[in-house]
């Protein structure tokens, strides 16, 4: 034993002493993973954005058409609403006493655009 010797460890037959840094290491290839997934995820993403408009819709790349073709789906859901809100209101106004009917007919009629809470 020299000096700064520590107590000495027993050693076992045949063990290998711990790997330094192994967890350090996983560390290492687990941010590298993490990043090398989000790297793919990124490409995917510029993919998506530069593709020319949705095939579904028919619109194109124009930015112009796309916002008046949302527009006109946000009117649309929204008289379809008002309409819903109106059939409701006069139910109500004529039967006072069945006001769950009445929120009931509203929903039916506003069909998809509405949801029940």
């Amino acid at each position: 034993m020299g000096r700064g010797d520590g107590p000495s460890k027993p050693v076992i037959a045949g063990a290998q002493p711990p790997a330094r840094g192994s967890t350090a290491s996983y560390l290492r290839i687990a941010v590298l993973s993490a990043l090398m997934v989000l790297a793919i995820y990124t490409v995917f993403g510029v993919v998506n954005l530069r593709r020319d408009g949705d095939p579904q819709d028919g619109l194109g790349p124009d930015p112009a058409a796309q916002a008046e073709a949302l527009a006109a789906r946000a009117e649309g859901a929204i008289g379809r609403l008002d309409a819903a809100l109106s059939a409701s209101g006069a139910m109500y106004a004529r039967l006072p006493s069945a006001p769950m009917d009445a929120a009931e007919a509203g929903l039916s009629a506003a069909g998809p655009a509405a949801s029940a809470v």
